[in-house]
């Protein structure tokens, strides 16, 4: 508040203090008990603990005018800044530390208006910073409703739709699938899930084709993988640099002689006759060309080949290889966490310069089974579902 005084007023209103006045600090009547201060009111200059300071420069309203107001605090005016912390206890001193722009503690609320906080009312509470986001608007917390929280910001600085960089054992356990897959082509939607990867330089899978000896195959699979009650999820980057597909949607049965991958999995792993044209299970072939692939269903080691459903994956050449993202759905009832289902993967490479088909073939897995369906003891994957691994769904 400003008050104009004529100059000669103020004069003569000095001189005649000075003649009649005796400036005691204990018992100085204008200015207060314990002031220690005679112009503005506090402690060392400008706070102080009776007009400035925990008595109306703190806790209530941050100090007369000159003593609170505009800033408040030890510094200025109440007890810490502005009243008890860097805000008041009620609206945090006068002008800046209340409930515009902080709530009830430091900084004008626990976490203050620019960093947001526990309470934070406009800029630092609910609406950017979640409810008692412990971090606050801007720069993220723990549970943060919108641009602070979880999804920008979460405990740290991931969020919840990071690709996950995670890596899994599919035949001992597949993790849950929590979303929604559009088809497309596009990674983004099953990023979240961990990886497996086969190549044939690796010890995790078992060779079961190799016309080229010690000849060292460029292939490679990374493969995201994920169910639901929808069915089983999944993206596969495949690095194959000369690509050799073989087979055509009126060929279907040719698919399996070239650059390519397979797909085994199904509803259960018990009664399993190791006949998958009677049995719960799904067999696929994927050739590495866009839009080819093939159901196989086998009896006694005769196989049956058709189409895919288009609409369960996507094929996509991408240098130096090609993509497949899938849904496919439970061939039987779908399953429940703890189940136990067949699963299996392989890859096909096939060399482009050679075209004499398929040179080598990688299975995930592979159990060994007496009076196999295909004919002898041990069985193939492709026509004895038994010999496919049981992970245990997560």
């Amino acid at each position: 508040m400003r008050r104009t005084i004529a100059w000669r007023q103020i004069l003569g209103a000095v001189v005649a203090v000075g003649v009649t006045v005796g400036c005691s600090p204990e018992s100085d009547a204008l200015f207060g008990e314990g002031s220690g201060v005679t112009a503005s009111g506090g402690t060392d200059q400008t706070g102080g603990v009776g007009t400035g300071g925990e008595a109306t420069g703190g806790e209530a309203t941050g100090g007369e005018e000159s003593g609170g107001g505009p800033s408040g605090g030890l510094p200025s005016g109440g007890t810490a800044t502005g009243g008890v912390a860097t805000g008041g206890d009620a609206t945090g001193g006068g002008e800046t530390g209340g409930t515009p722009t902080g709530g009830t503690g430091a900084e004008g609320g626990i976490g203050g208006a620019a960093v947001g906080g526990e309470g934070g009312n406009a800029e630092g509470g609910l609406p950017a910073g979640g409810a008692g986001g412990a971090g606050g608007a801007e720069i993220g917390g723990g549970g943060g409703a919108e641009t602070g929280g979880a999804e920008t910001g979460g405990d740290g600085t991931g969020g919840v739709g990071a690709c996950s960089a995670e890596e899994m054992t599919p035949c001992a356990g597949i993790p849950p699938f929590s979303g929604t897959q559009t088809v497309d082509g596009d990674e983004g939607d099953v990023c979240s899930l961990p990886t497996f990867r086969l190549n044939f330089d690796t010890d995790r899978g078992v060779v079961r084709v190799d016309h080229e000896g010690s000849d060292p195959r460029p292939e490679g699979a990374a493969v995201r993988l994920g169910w639901s009650s929808a069915g089983l999820h999944g993206f596969i980057t495949m690095t194959d640099p000369a690509l050799a597909p073989s087979g055509s949607s009126s060929d279907l049965g040719a698919i399996w002689n070239g650059d390519g991958v397979e797909v085994f999995f199904g509803s259960s792993a018990s009664g399993l006759s190791g006949n998958s044209a009677s049995d719960p299970v799904t067999h696929l072939q994927f050739a590495a060309a866009e839009g080819l692939a093939a159901v196989v269903k086998t009896t006694d080691g005769s196989a049956a080949h058709s189409a895919a459903d288009a609409s369960q994956f996507k094929t996509s050449i991408v240098s130096p290889g090609y993509t497949i993202e899938f849904l496919l759905p439970w061939p039987g009832s779908a399953p429940s966490s703890g189940s136990q289902i067949p699963f299996d993967f392989a890859i096909n490479s096939a060399d482009a310069e050679g075209g004499d088909g398929r040179d080598a073939q990688m299975m995930l897995s592979v159990t060994a089974v007496s009076s196999s369906k295909c004919g002898g003891d041990g069985g193939e994957p492709w026509c004895d579902d038994r010999t496919w691994c049981t992970p245990t769904l997560q």
